[in-house]
């Protein structure tokens, strides 16, 4: 378990035994090369780590990562909503008209 530096000849692991190139030295997480991940590799921690340990950098864009996840709930629920009023609309309809036709002289 672990990797090799190339440079030193050196065997990297931490002390769960994780690879320490490839995860976070502070979660343990497998660190991401999409800068999209809540565990982007920030120098061998994680985003999400390195947020919560107070770097700025980080934490603004743990907060952006937040607000865009917001705004996706919100849009979808907006969606799903609107369409749940659309039924309830054509529904009402169907239930005057029937109601209507079934009175009419």
């Amino acid at each position: 378990m672990g990797s090799e530096d190339a440079s030193t000849g050196l065997h990297a692991t931490n002390v769960d035994g994780l690879d320490s190139m490839n995860n976070c030295h502070i979660c343990g997480e497998e660190l991401s090369k999409d800068e999209n991940s809540l565990h982007y590799d920030c120098g061998g921690d994680c985003l999400w780590c390195m947020a919560k340990a107070g770097d700025p950098d980080c934490q603004g864009r743990v907060v952006g990562f937040m607000i865009d996840d917001c705004i996706s709930q919100m849009q979808a629920a907006v969606a799903e909503f609107e369409t749940e009023i659309r039924k309830v609309d054509y529904d009402v309809d169907l239930f005057h008209t029937r109601i209507l036709e079934g009175f009419r002289p």
